[in-house]
């Protein structure tokens, strides 16, 4: 199990090392874009079908229900409400969902005065009981199903939170989306569902004795008490934070070693010219329930084909 409390203290210093929210934050504008776009041409048309004017009637007449599961300390809640409101005209009523209090509270006490319909819970979203929070238009997981013990259970559960004419949005890497593309849609039909974005961690330069001595478990009292120049013994304990955040794990266990020697491959790769910079590839991954109306798959599928090619 990852070290939930390592994983939240190393993610404020993650998200100062990296472009990853902003980059997010243009993945799902676009795909808010190409979805409103397609909508809107559908509204054109005067598509008379039942089902047709049901799902236009559920986005674009009513108050979107949103469910963010991970909603952290509510920094980049702000950017995904702004990219959906920058394409769609529906209100929003947003429910963020996580498992650190301090962090809940954080983003309750610091969100806009006008957010009258912003609010987060404290709940674990992966325990099988999401559902009873009722149903939702749209669901949203940015590297968050990293947690979830049980996909399988979860995929349940999400079936029964999301309304028939409903969204729900992914965001996390290559290994993560495939693992629960392969189980929504099955293993050769979840890359139409998804669309992509490169974002870089921004690692400091790092001597060899400074990767050994985190190859080597040690703490920070010892990397304190090491020979390093000053500088160099913040950089590596800078690293130590930025690897446990993404890995969840610390890097005085195992876990923490494997993760450790993944990204020290990656970053001193040639790449990158051994700069220190990271690379990795944040996915969209976008799903529906499967007895949803037809019309909803078309626009999904559309949306993301669109924004694949202006990428």
């Amino acid at each position: 199990m990852p070290d939930w409390s390592r994983y939240y203290r190393g993610l404020q210093v993650f998200q100062q090392y990296t472009d990853q929210q902003p980059k997010m934050e243009k993945l799902l504008e676009g795909f808010f874009f190409h979805f409103k776009d397609a909508l809107e041409c559908m509204a054109s048309l005067s598509v008379d079908t039942k089902e047709t004017q049901a799902l236009l009637a559920s986005w674009r007449h009513t108050t979107v229900q949103w469910l963010d599961i991970g909603s952290g300390d509510g920094s980049f809640t702000k950017k995904a409400l702004n990219a959906f409101r920058m394409h769609n005209a529906s209100p929003i009523a947003y429910t963020g969902l996580d498992t650190h209090e301090d962090f809940v509270t954080f983003a309750q006490e610091s969100r806009e005065p006008s957010a009258e319909n912003v609010k987060f819970i404290l709940k674990d979203a992966f325990g099988g009981h999401l559902h009873q929070l009722g149903t939702f238009d749209l669901i949203t997981a940015f590297n968050a199903t990293y947690f979830a013990r049980d996909l399988e259970g979860f995929k349940a559960d999400l079936d029964k939170t999301l309304n028939l004419h409903a969204v729900a949005l992914f965001i996390q890497n290559r290994f993560a989306t495939e693992k629960l593309g392969e189980l929504l849609y099955g293993e050769n039909t979840f890359h139409e569902y998804t669309a992509s974005v490169i974002v870089q961690v921004f690692f400091p330069c790092l001597s060899e004795l400074g990767w050994q001595l985190l190859e080597n478990r040690a703490t920070e009292i010892e990397i304190a008490c090491s020979f390093l120049p000053a500088g160099e013994k913040e950089n590596v304990k800078l690293i130590k934070c930025l690897l446990e955040s993404m890995g969840g794990a610390a890097i005085e266990t195992d876990a923490g070693q494997e993760v450790l020697q993944k990204y020290k491959h990656r970053i001193l790769s040639s790449d990158f010219g051994g700069t220190g910079n990271y690379a990795s590839e944040n996915i969209l991954l976008a799903y529906f329930r499967q007895d949803a109306p037809s019309v909803l798959g078309n626009i999904v599928r559309s949306s993301l084909l669109d924004l694949r090619k202006g990428s």
